[in-house]
């Protein structure tokens, strides 16, 4: 999956990539444990999780 003339162009997407196969890593490639490993940082860091505001176009929208 790496791409390595794109890692090496763009630096962001090869920290991206990083990160990601850190977490895969982290988890055993099973997204189960993935999931309830972020859910249980959401749940820790509460104060952090934005919700979306609603969009005045789709309000106007469900009336």
């Amino acid at each position: 999956m790496n791409n390595n003339a794109t890692d090496s162009l763009d630096p962001v997407v090869a920290r991206t990539r990083q990160a990601r196969e850190a977490l895969a890593r982290q988890c055993d490639y099973d997204l189960d444990k993935m999931l309830d490993m972020f859910k249980s940082m959401q749940a820790r860091h509460a104060d952090r999780v934005r919700s979306p505001k609603p969009s005045p176009r789709r309000a106007a929208t469900k009336a």
